[in-house]
């Protein structure tokens, strides 16, 4: 949580809290709703949440939230439609650019729009009377990539090894604890060990799917991970992830990021020092 206030206005502050889980627990909301109810007009509360489960925004403490507050989703750019809504930006912006700097614009600024905005004012200066270039983006821009750990997830169950590993990087560089992607990583491990039991088990796919609880949006993404994954596999990764654990906690020797490094290979189905245990 992060407080702040107003160099003009010494007595007004903005409070913002971001949530990292789809739901918090019962100390958590319960804390959630003290301090919207208990702020006064000076202080404005702003709570941020990953994508909610319909459930969650039917819970009682969540209804209670709504009612003194404005509730505001705004839905992500996928990769793929990132490029096309550059483009239009741009185009409003009375830019043009190749298909190629559109990609690498994507790049650099994925997940970030509002270092979008502020980039393609900023070529708006710099590139007259031409159409903007990969080499422009390249010697103009810098990398205002911004990834969460959720993206991280499905960019390690696709298998996109080059993508994974950069934004693990980018995770270490904002802090993100090891230990923490290794939970996240397990809970997603555990999840798909059950679905890949139950299936060579005899049980359909999309029941076995269905029955482990992964969302609609996500169903495709596990299918082809579980169609990609052996069993033995996923068991491997699953005991990376317990040294990884006991490596952050001082009980092993070893390099926790290295361990994460070794779990997305796997998931790529790409030959690493898994394979010797």
């Amino acid at each position: 949580m992060k407080t702040i206030v107003s160099l003009c206005l010494p007595k007004k502050k903005i409070i913002e809290i971001r949530v990292s889980s789809k739901a918090p627990g019962g100390k958590g909301t319960k804390a959630l709703q003290e301090l919207v109810k208990n702020s006064d007009q000076n202080t404005a509360v702003i709570i941020t949440f990953p994508k909610l489960e319909a459930r969650v925004l039917k819970a009682k403490w969540f209804k209670d939230i709504q009612a003194l507050a404005a509730h505001i989703q705004i839905w992500p750019i996928s990769e793929k439609d990132l490029p096309k809504w550059l483009a239009n930006r741009m185009k409003s912006a009375g830019l043009q650019a190749t298909t190629e700097a559109l990609k690498e614009l994507s790049k650099r600024i994925e997940g970030n729009l509002l270092a979008a905005a502020q980039e393609i004012e900023r070529l708006k200066l710099t590139v007259v009377d031409r159409e903007i270039t990969a080499n422009d983006i390249k010697n103009s821009v810098s990398d205002n990539s911004r990834f969460d750990i959720f993206k991280f997830l499905d960019t390690v169950i696709k298998g996109d090894v080059s993508r994974s590993f950069r934004i693990l990087e980018a995770l270490r560089i904002e802090g993100v604890e090891p230990l923490f992607i290794c939970n996240m990583l397990s809970r997603e491990l555990k999840a798909l060990e059950i679905i890949k039991f139950d299936t060579s088990h005899g049980k359909n796919l999309s029941k076995a799917i269905h029955d482990a609880g992964v969302w609609e949006t996500r169903k495709i993404l596990i299918s082809n991970a579980v169609q990609r994954l052996e069993l033995h596999s996923i068991r491997k990764m699953l005991l990376i992830a317990g040294d990884i654990d006991r490596v952050v906690k001082g009980e092993q020797i070893g390099d926790p990021w290295t361990s994460i490094q070794d779990i997305a290979l796997e998931f790529s189905c790409i030959k690493t020092c898994l394979a010797s245990l």
